[in-house]
């Protein structure tokens, strides 16, 4: 028997990724593999309509992509064990909205392209690839916000995404290179300032917050130090900033590579205990082991 403990059948989601919590009951091990297969028969993104997650002592836990409106799931584990289930996606009934933007120099040469590992193919960090990246990282932090609360008896909410498409904003006024030598609270009055000036962003000033990453965040350690304290890490890191206020927050992508870019991804992403080399790499960890 397949059971989902966090959600019932035909509830209703605020937001576009579920996370489905729950367990494996049968008698013969051998008759079911260490993975459930999990279907959106509605979902019109073939991609990720199947997708596979690991099974870890009987429990499972698994994102499924939810189209608007009515969804219907399949759940699978080997050939015996199948259950079918449906979810309903409706956003937030609220005006007020996050907006993300990836941030390119007009100038940049780069064109947008986020720091990776020394050695790694480029076009796996490039601007394409930074907003798919986001956009996933952001549905993952509504999904977590609402199943926070449900855990603590409280109704799902969540914050609302004006879409899940992570928009480009180019900035015209400072060059890249200008740019990689400001402190963050310049950085951060700098895109506050460039939105101001853009009637398309600030068309919605009064009802939309915006979370914008940095593309031309680098990390320079040219004599290979190891540095200890974060402190030696940001004074080695260029275009850096973590700063919020107002209507506004800004982020530098240091660490993007890191992310999942797919939600197959995420698995492999949140259990990789791959060090980072600190040498090439920002750990912006936190003193948090320092791994990936």
């Amino acid at each position: 028997m397949i059971t989902v403990d966090n959600l019932q059948d035909g509830e209703v989601l605020p937001h576009s990724l579920a996370l489905l919590e729950g367990s494996i009951e049968i008698e013969d091990n051998s008759a079911c593999e260490n993975e459930i297969v999990v279907t959106n028969v509605t979902s019109e993104h073939n991609g990720n309509r199947t997708t596979t997650w690991p099974i870890s002592e009987k429990r499972f836990k698994v994102l499924v992509h939810l189209e608007l409106g009515h969804n219907a799931l399949l759940l699978e584990c080997g050939s015996s064990l199948s259950r079918r289930m449906s979810l309903c996606y409706e956003p937030p009934n609220t005006d007020r909205f996050v907006r993300l933007l990836y941030v390119v120099c007009e100038d940049d040469p780069d064109r947008g392209r986020f720091q990776g590992p020394p050695g790694s193919d480029p076009e796996e960090f490039t601007a394409q690839k930074a907003t798919k990246r986001i956009e996933l990282g952001a549905r993952l932090v509504q999904t977590f916000t609402a199943e926070c609360l449900a855990k603590r008896g409280l109704p799902r909410r969540t914050f609302r995404l004006q879409t899940d498409a992570c928009q480009h904003f180019v900035l015209r006024s400072v060059s890249v290179t200008k740019a990689r030598t400001m402190t963050e609270r310049d950085l951060w009055c700098l895109v506050r300032d460039e939105l101001v000036q853009d009637p398309l962003m600030n068309s919605d000033k009064d009802r939309c917050k915006f979370v914008a990453f940095l593309s031309f965040t680098r990390y320079r350690n040219p004599e290979a130090m190891q540095p200890v304290s974060h402190r030696a890490k940001l004074q080695l890191t260029e275009g850096y900033a973590a700063l919020g206020g107002g209507r506004l927050a800004v982020l530098g992508t240091g660490c993007l590579h890191t992310w999942a870019e797919d939600v197959t991804h995420v698995v492999r992403r949140f259990t990789d205990n791959t060090r980072v080399d600190t040498v090439h790499l920002l750990d912006d960890s936190s003193y948090r082991s320092g791994k990936t």
